[in-house]
């Protein structure tokens, strides 16, 4: 499925004008992931791409948002493009980009 919603072709094209992610090397996490984002990010040979999710069967890791089974510091980018509670993200997320 090669099939972008708008809403991620918008996340494609900020990456593509305003960052290196295509070409330098990254440790990636993609939390929730879509299909067609997945789909596309494991096709780049420059990414450390991991998914997770508590329920999700396209997730490489099954865990809670809240309680990750990661280290401190050991991912350049993280998507989670679903929404998650303010409070939940509090506990999670100290400081984010928001595209």
């Amino acid at each position: 499925m090669d099939f972008l919603l708008e809403y991620e072709m918008d996340k494609i094209l900020f990456l593509h004008d305003e960052t290196d992610f295509f070409n330098e090397k990254y440790k990636v996490l993609h939390v929730a992931p879509e299909q067609s984002l997945r789909e596309r990010f494991l096709k780049l040979k420059n990414l450390d791409y991991t998914t997770a999710d508590m329920e999700s069967p396209i997730a490489d890791v099954k865990c809670d948002v809240q309680q990750m089974p990661f280290p401190n510091n050991c991912f350049d980018f993280v998507f989670c493009n679903q929404q998650i509670s303010l409070q939940k993200m509090e506990k999670v997320v100290t400081g984010f980009f928001y595209i």
